[in-house]
């Protein structure tokens, strides 16, 4: 009995066939997400979703199985295993999927494109995110393949590697990942395929055959031709007439002007300070606790090295603030759009790097404690365990122009976070 279904699911050569040609578009159209997440382990799950995809499209296919199981098994493929495969901080060993990974999966699948549109790149493992390369991957996969064996018009199975093409490129940078992949590569794959699903499906003419020489012919004026077009791109008229359009450029959802001035809470901390270096009378009637808070603890920073609360870069006449986001503060531009950070921000200037681990005391305010320019972030460590440091990590923004670090979920005691930074020029005089 088992040898009957092994031989029923054998793929014969035409399946081959089209199940290498869906797979390779595939993984071809998966590496325009590096302009995103940058590295290679979105790849490796996206390629591992692709092989998921064409399997399930090609036992579907091969059982002549309702609609309805098909896509219910991808579904369960992605939530549980390519869940736990893409977010191994959250399932067991890196493999054995958890309550968590197949939830975050399941609810990234619908909420993670607006978040990594408003993630700075590259993103890395920040986050959930990972899980979207996978999950193009599998339905890809699946849905080429179906497309490929039910359909008669071959065409149409490109639509799904094509649309996962779209997504990598949309949501990622103007500049393209590589011409070469996703020009010259993708387009002989898609020619060579659809030249030999035509060719299948055409009976040949008794005069006719499969000549090998105009195989060969064939292959060589397509090579050249790719080639050509490859090298000569860029001098041809127009070919600069429109620029590359993509999402990524949405304005993040934080509003400092939401908040109070830092300034305000800024002066209870200099009260505290005052308080604690025997300042005016009427401290003596708080507690001792009170008149020498620990507001938080710095680890790895070097001596005489400041560290930033905030960074108000706007006067309305009234008090000093944080700029509006959409807001052109001069001199700096962009000072009030704050966005999520990816996996590390490319500094800006040279200069000394160091590691830095903040842990917070009586702090408590949205406004995140960081030194010079942040390079990277992450919550680890905090009192609150795993849940609260993915809660602040999913909260915390990061402004590039000002440096200015904030948080809508407000930090409190316990909380601890690690950043390399690159430190500030400390001046011993102002000329």
């Amino acid at each position: 009995m088992a040898k009957e279904w092994v031989n029923h699911l054998r793929p014969e050569r035409s399946d081959l066939v089209d199940l290498a040609a869906i797979f390779s578009l595939t993984c071809l159209a998966l590496v325009a997400f590096r302009s995103s997440f940058g590295g290679t382990f979105f790849l490796v799950v996206g390629v591992l979703g692709a092989v998921m995809g064409v399997a399930i499209g090609h036992i579907w296919n091969r059982l002549d199985l309702a609609w309805p199981f098909g896509g219910l098994a991808v579904a369960l493929g992605y939530v549980v295993v390519l869940g736990a495969i893409a977010l191994p901080d959250r399932s067991i060993l890196g493999l054995i999927p958890t309550i968590g990974s197949m939830t975050a999966a399941a609810t990234t699948a619908v909420g993670g494109w607006k978040e990594l549109l408003t993630t700075t790149t590259p993103i890395g493992r920040t986050g959930d995110l990972m899980v979207l390369p996978a999950l193009c991957g599998v339905v890809s996969g699946y849905t080429g393949v179906v497309l490929a064996r039910r359909v008669i018009t071959s065409p149409v199975a490109l639509f799904p590697p094509l649309v996962v093409l779209g997504l990598g490129i949309a949501t990622g940078l103007p500049d393209p990942v590589s011409l070469l992949l996703h020009g010259a590569v993708i387009a002989m794959v898609t020619v060579g395929w659809l030249a030999y699903r035509e060719h299948a499906r055409r009976p040949l003419l008794e005069s006719g055959g499969r000549n090998g020489r105009r195989v060969a012919s064939a292959s060589l004026v397509i090579t050249f031709a790719a080639v050509g077009g490859f090298l000569i791109a860029d001098l041809l008229p127009g070919a600069e007439a429109n620029a590359r359009s993509v999402w990524r450029p949405i304005v993040p959802e934080f509003d400092p002007q939401q908040y109070p001035s830092p300034l305000a809470s800024y002066r209870d901390y200099v009260k505290a300070t005052e308080c604690r270096i025997d300042g005016p009378t009427n401290c003596a009637d708080l507690p001792e606790e009170e008149r020498d808070p620990v507001m938080f603890t710095v680890e790895g920073l070097p001596v005489d090295v400041p560290v930033r609360l905030a960074t108000m870069d706007e006067y309305d006449g009234l008090v000093w603030r944080v700029a509006a986001p959409g807001e052109q503060a001069r001199p700096l531009e962009r000072s009030g759009a704050f966005e999520k950070i990816g996996a590390l921000v490319e500094p800006e200037f040279e200069g000394e790097i160091a590691d830095v681990v903040i842990t917070i005391g009586e702090y408590s305010d949205v406004w995140v404690p960081d030194v010079g320019e942040v390079l990277s972030l992450r919550f680890v460590g905090s009192s609150g365990g795993q849940q609260r440091d993915r809660d602040l990590t999913e909260a915390f923004r990061y402004n590039q122009a000002t440096d200015t670090a904030a948080s809508p979920l407000p930090l409190r005691a316990g909380d601890r976070y690690e950043m390399t930074v690159r430190l500030p020029v400390v001046l011993d005089e102002y000329a």
